[in-house]
């Protein structure tokens, strides 16, 4: 019972740091409150005992770890960077796999690290609300109530932050034949 409570208790800062994360325009400190993020999910994930879950947010550790190491440098991320990392991620994925759930962390966790070599924060945002969808259906699936009741209110709080940001700077912004480099220009 102790360790429910304790799970919940984590859950539920990691969640208030994720939802503080989105409230940030500059994408270092976006990356610093996810990283925190993710070790205390971690340790509501242990408490739990949801091991696949727990294997995928350590491993998204490493990426944003690379993220913010290179943006403290001041350099930037090597794109193909990525690939290894997945690699990694579904690697550590499969050798704890044990039943259809686990698909859930692996899609989060994926699309957390897509997420972290993206340029533009408001791109990051939106690919955090498809990882925090993924992770409510996990959280739920294995009793993590507090961290299911904060990825809803995640969910609110990025809407807030998208609208917010975009409806904060008037700039025009022409189409563009290539707006899928954007994503990932440094």
């Amino acid at each position: 019972m102790i360790n429910f409570i304790l799970a919940q208790l984590f859950g539920a800062l990691a969640a208030l740091a994720c939802i503080i994360s989105v409230q940030f325009r500059d994408k270092r400190h976006i990356i610093y409150m996810l990283i925190t993020e993710t070790l205390l999910n971690a340790v509501a994930l242990t408490l739990l005992g949801a091991w696949g879950g727990l294997t995928t947010n350590l491993i998204s550790l490493l990426p944003a770890l690379y993220i913010y190491y290179m943006g403290r440098k001041k350099k930037k991320p090597h794109l193909l960077m990525i690939i290894p990392f997945l690699l990694v991620l579904v690697a550590g994925w499969g050798v704890v796999y044990s039943g259809w759930f686990d698909i859930l962390p692996l899609i989060g966790s994926s699309v957390y690290t897509i997420a972290l070599f993206l340029k533009k924060e408001k791109n990051i945002r939106q690919l955090l609300v498809v990882n925090r969808v993924v992770w409510l259906g996990y959280d739920l699936i294995f009793g993590l109530l507090s961290a299911a009741v904060f990825d809803a209110s995640f969910l609110i709080s990025d809407t807030i932050a998208l609208y917010r940001f975009r409806h904060g700077h008037k700039k025009s912004h022409r189409a563009s034949r290539h707006w899928w480099k954007s994503f990932f220009a440094n």
